[in-house]
């Protein structure tokens, strides 16, 4: 069609178009401007993040106080508060971790055990008082070796859209392991019978790809936990996703499964302290008491109540 056979109709039709497609840009220059600002503001912050380098205000080199072996870890009148925060979080705990040793850490939520491993972790460094790794202050350590020597299980683990095998063999991922032992220790031998065995994919992301329950998902987080050679393993709820009847089968292996390692279990189920050597109790972000399940229930204090008060769901 020509432009000389254009009706008055098209022609009108067109120059609505034009004016609707400007009214509608128009109207939202102010919004796609404030998308742009938001978006640069996130590019400016993750730009920061990957130009942060490992601090070092230390004359000596750290490759000198570079651990191989936990022997003992040491809190000593260690003081925590957040940045701009007023109040403490932690307030002079001190406490003795010894290698081969298993415990446990309790308390109410908030009362400041995830902090604890933050700190272990190197995540954050004590406001007050120090972390002493064989005599070592950790502050002296650098941050690789310090992961290298721990292997932690958070409650809120990871569920990678990766195969079976991929998602156990991230926990050390340039080592050669033999899977199925580990599978078996977690009693996850099922998940052989999946349509291509430890190489299925997992997660919707996949055609045919399978997605696994919240237990399952849970004891491939502590397998994934279990084929690091770390020194010490840290279980922060390991049972939050479990049935009941395999919470008790994976306290019942809990000996084996962390057989010649030292360990920290975090969790408010206060059966699985029986398991362990020492309890630490935390109350209000101060060590409240130590000693082992018959010690503390002698003691008839806040891990006496404590116990008592959830006895019924773990009676025999």
């Amino acid at each position: 069609m020509s432009m000389l056979s254009l009706s008055y109709g098209y022609i009108f039709s067109y120059i609505t178009t034009i004016f609707q497609i400007e009214g509608n840009i128009i109207d939202k220059i102010p919004s796609l401007i404030g998308d742009v600002v938001t978006g640069l503001s996130y590019i400016k912050e993750l730009n920061r993040y990957f130009g942060f380098t490992e601090e070092n205000d230390f004359s000596v080199d750290k490759e000198k106080f570079k651990i191989d072996k936990i022997e003992n870890i040491e809190f000593k009148d260690v003081s925590f508060k957040y940045p701009d925060a007023n109040n403490f979080v932690l307030k002079n705990i001190s406490f003795v971790i010894s290698s081969g040793k298993h415990y446990a850490l309790i308390g109410k939520n908030g009362c400041g055990k995830s902090t604890i491993v933050k700190l272990l972790l190197k995540f954050y460094s004590p406001t007050e008082g120090k972390i002493l790794i064989n005599g070592i202050d950790i502050e002296l350590i650098s941050q690789e070796n310090v992961y290298n020597l721990f292997s932690v299980v958070f409650q809120d683990f990871a569920r990678y859209q990766l195969t079976v095998r991929e998602n156990i063999l991230l926990g050390s991922p340039t080592k050669k392991l033999d899977i199925e032992s580990v599978i078996e220790q977690v009693n996850l031998k099922e998940l052989n019978n999946l349509p291509n065995g430890l190489d299925t994919f997992l997660g919707k992301i996949y055609e045919n790809g399978i997605d696994l329950s919240g237990g399952q998902w849970q004891k491939i987080a502590i397998a994934r936990s279990l084929v690091r050679k770390s020194q010490l393993r840290i279980l922060d709820e390991p049972t939050a996703s479990l049935d009941p009847l395999e919470e008790s089968r994976l306290y019942q292996d809990y000996q084996s499964l962390l057989l010649g390692n030292t360990a920290i279990l975090i969790t408010h189920r206060l059966g699985a302290t029986k398991l362990v050597d020492k309890i630490i109790v935390i109350d209000e972000g101060t060590v409240k008491e130590i000693g082992s399940h018959d010690e503390l229930m002698k003691k008839k204090d806040l891990y006496f109540r404590m116990f008592n008060s959830q006895k019924e769901w773990y009676d025999e």
